[in-house]
């Protein structure tokens, strides 16, 4: 299984709002939203998401089947039908 490393500053790290969804708590950092179907803590520094992730983020989205999110390092594992679409100046 090919997995990729996304690194995006989590300052504060992640709040989880319902089910299966997490915003950020600063606005310094460039992640804004993170969604899953299912997420999970194995202890606070680290978050596990399953099924169709998305995370959002200045610049532009990921998408993944896995993500491992390690909050003090800021870095993000992906794992699973990997995706990453960076937005684009649009032309004036």
């Amino acid at each position: 299984m090919r997995k990729i490393l996304l690194a995006l500053p989590l300052v504060v790290g992640l709040c989880v709002s319902g089910d299966a969804q997490a915003t950020q708590n600063s606005q310094t950092s460039p992640v804004q939203e993170v969604t899953a179907t299912s997420m999970r803590s194995a202890d606070p520094d680290t978050m596990f998401l399953s099924g169709n992730v998305e995370i959002v983020f200045k610049g532009g989205r990921a998408t993944a089947d896995n993500a491992v999110v390690h909050r003090g390092s800021g870095q993000i594992e992906l794992s699973g039908n990997v995706q990453l679409k960076l937005d684009t100046p649009q032309a004036k």
